[in-house]
């Protein structure tokens, strides 16, 4: 009897997020690394040659980047310093941006395939993760390039834990590495038993934990202070992005849904839960305040990505944002 009242109370308290509406946005332009800032409750979507703003509470554009940008992959939000940074993976550069007024304010040579960004606010330094395995290191008061760091493996992903530490995916070598801020190198380098082609990855920081999306459809869940594999859970295909969110961690999978994972302890994970989204809704932001989850997601002329690996063209007017809530 005690045992079913539990299991009811425990499976009524457990998350059943479903598709709440969809917000259209304009232009046929591709989407990449989706940045929720709760602070200023804007949502940041790179989309090819400019990034747009939306204001989550009033869902309206309220400004665009545009300059300098081609190729935008990811935004890193530095807030108590006025300022944001883009990586633009065509020209190879970071671009500075006013935190407030969205204004260009310089852009900053980086690696080539400039990818993911990260601000550790512990040095005040940006951390881009560039293809040609290299990490471009960011001074970010005085907005100059310190040092490249070279790599063994080519970057996916990134989280800092702002005690100087950001752990990345390295997507060539099947590994999880470490590295340390205030040194500027990388400490470790730990394999991910059973993960193919690691990309998306999220972050429990509280319990030292680090959750690696792969493409055999796998999550891994790693402890980032020994690199020992907790365990490995089933996700759907096309994975491309996790994050993490008061005890859940999620993966958006490009085949048109959203696998939801339970923390039950440090040590125990279940899928609890598979919302289905839209084909191509493969990266996400949470906003930590409401739990609300975004994703973007598109018609195409043809499948999402064709055999030989170039991705067709976008339908005019069928890119949206996927509100998902619970």
């Amino acid at each position: 009897m005690y045992l079913s009242i539990l299991l009811s109370v425990s499976l009524a308290a457990m998350p059943k997020y479903h598709l709440d509406h969809r917000i259209q946005l304009s232009g046929n332009e591709g989407w990449d690394y989706l940045t929720m800032d709760s602070k200023s409750d804007r949502l940041f979507v790179t989309r090819g040659n400019h990034v747009d703003v939306f204001n989550v509470k009033t869902e309206t554009l309220v400004g665009s980047i545009k300059q300098f940008i081609d190729g935008a992959h990811g935004v890193a939000l530095a807030p108590q310093l006025g300022k944001g940074y883009i990586s633009s993976g065509k020209n190879s550069s970071v671009v500075v941006f006013d935190y407030h007024t969205l204004k260009i304010l310089k852009t900053i040579p980086a690696g080539k395939k400039a990818d993911a960004i990260v601000f550790d606010p512990l040095t005040s330094r940006v951390f881009c993760f560039n293809g040609e395995k290299t990490i471009t290191v960011i001074d970010a008061i005085k907005d100059e390039s310190i040092k490249t760091i070279a790599l063994d493996s080519k970057p996916e992903f990134a989280a800092a834990d702002e005690k100087g530490n950001i752990y990345f995916n390295g997507e060539d070598t099947n590994t999880l590495l470490k590295l340390r801020t205030q040194e500027m190198v990388i400490q470790h380098s730990w394999p991910l038993a059973g993960c193919q082609s690691p990309s998306g990855l999220a972050a429990d920081f509280a319990n030292h934990l680090i959750f690696s999306v792969c493409e055999n459809e796998v999550m891994v869940v790693t402890d980032s202070e020994t690199g020992r594999q907790i365990q490995k859970l089933p996700i759907g295909q096309g994975a491309d992005f996790a994050a993490f969110d008061a005890g859940f961690s999620f993966s958006s999978n490009g085949q048109g849904n959203l696998t939801v994972v339970q923390e039950k302890d440090p040590q125990t994970f279940e899928v609890i839960q598979t919302v289905n989204t839209l084909k191509s809704a493969r990266t996400m932001a949470i906003d930590p305040k409401t739990h609300t989850i975004y994703l973007v997601a598109a018609k195409f002329e043809t499948a999402a990505i064709t055999a030989s690996g170039v991705r067709p063209k976008i339908i005019p007017e069928t890119v949206e944002i996927l509100v998902l809530k619970k």
